[in-house]
């Protein structure tokens, strides 16, 4: 079996990449920058070499006798400036698959993102674009692809994966910020959330399928020098996300408003909200976050409301994935609405999120019976 590399594995992607890996016997090298938790990695089995991206001669030393890698690092800071997010998303991204050619690695497989088609032109979108990035990171993301899948050689082969909103077990961005904003509302006695019906029309896809497409790529002959999206099988309306996500928490969804046209002004209404008022809510999410942390929460998942990340609910997000299928591959996670509550229950289980009164109330009266 060949030895592969992960960059980025203390990462979220990356950390998943490493454990599918390790379940199916690979041996792995897992990397990412020096401090970095690779305690996942390290739990599954994999091989921890440290290395900077910033440093060529570290980064050939860490993938010697490596046969397949994989690039998750990336960095999603919709806030962050094109020059920051350009270091990492180009630079970094560009000297790894430098340093995987220098080390003889036969195929890199580089993890790029659907937001570089911009608002997709059509539905579904397919890989051959056109690609219209709005902002820094969606244009670093365009350029850090364009950089390495232009390295792409019969000696060294490059297979680029383009994965949608991806959700899953230790995520600390997209969906888990929501999650999280409607836990801290459960904890202090919220029982009900307003629902807009419909909405636009957006995919989602699970951490654990993108790590497995990773790794079929990884591999696939017909995967060389071609780009995959990857998201579930399953477009879901804005409300019809959001409704997923509260009967995932336990909250009842009321009122129902079903307008469509309703949705989708009351989306371009957040998207748009002064920086004040958006400022002002974060405060009072992170004053509740505090209060929940001193009782004990562990502080990993902080709420907060990501006004740039509303944009990619502004407007229909649906991707073509028969491509990926083609490669023979199969959905484990096929529709949000049926694996997030799971996703609820590893951040419950984890301590991330706050237990449902219940749920506490049963853990309480557990303790006092063996103390």
């Amino acid at each position: 079996m060949p030895t592969w590399a992960v960059a980025g594995a203390a990462g979220f992607i990356g950390s998943h990449v490493v454990e599918v890996l390790r379940a199916a016997g690979h041996r792995v090298i897992a990397t990412d920058r020096p401090g970095a938790d690779l305690s996942v990695a390290r739990e599954a089995g994999a091989e921890i070499r440290e290395a900077d991206l910033a440093d060529p001669p570290t980064l050939r030393d860490t993938l010697e006798g490596c046969e397949i890698a994989v690039n998750g690092t990336g960095l999603f800071d919709l806030g962050a400036s094109h020059e920051v997010l350009a270091r990492v998303n180009v630079a970094g991204a560009k000297a790894f698959a430098d340093a995987a050619r220098s080390s003889r690695v036969r195929r890199l497989v580089h993890i790029s993102s659907v937001s570089i088609y911009g608002l997709p032109e059509r539905i579904p979108m397919n890989e051959d674009g056109p690609y219209h990035p709005r902002n820094p990171y969606e244009k670093t993301k365009l350029e850090g692809e364009q950089a390495v899948a232009g390295m792409h050689a019969p000696s060294f082969e490059v297979a680029v994966l383009r994965p949608t909103l991806v959700y899953g077990p230790r995520s600390r961005y997209g969906q888990g910020l929501f999650v999280a904003m409607l836990a801290q509302m459960r904890a202090f006695g919220g029982r009900r959330f307003p629902l807009l019906a419909g909405g636009p029309v957006g995919q989602h896809v699970h951490v654990r399928d993108v790590a497995r497409a990773a790794v079929l790529c990884g591999t696939h002959p017909e995967a060389a020098g071609r780009a995959f999206n990857v998201a579930d099988r399953v477009p879901l309306g804005f409300g019809e996300t959001v409704g997923a996500l509260l009967d995932a928490c336990g909250i009842q969804a009321a009122p129902r408003i079903k307008s469509r046209l309703v949705a989708r002004a009351g989306i371009a209404a957040l998207a748009h909200a002064p920086s004040f008022a958006i400022s002002r809510f974060n405060r009072q999410l992170q004053k509740g976050h505090e209060i929940l942390v001193s009782r004990g929460l562990a502080p990993q998942l902080r709420p907060r409301l990501d006004r740039d990340w509303l944009q990619y609910f502004n407007g229909d997000f649906v991707f073509d994935t028969s491509r990926l299928a083609s490669l023979g591959f199969t959905w484990e996670h096929p529709d949000l609405r049926t694996s997030i509550a799971d996703v609820v229950r590893w951040y419950e289980a984890a301590g991330w999120l706050p237990l449902p009164r219940a749920k506490r109330e049963t853990a309480e009266t557990r303790r006092e019976a063996t103390s």
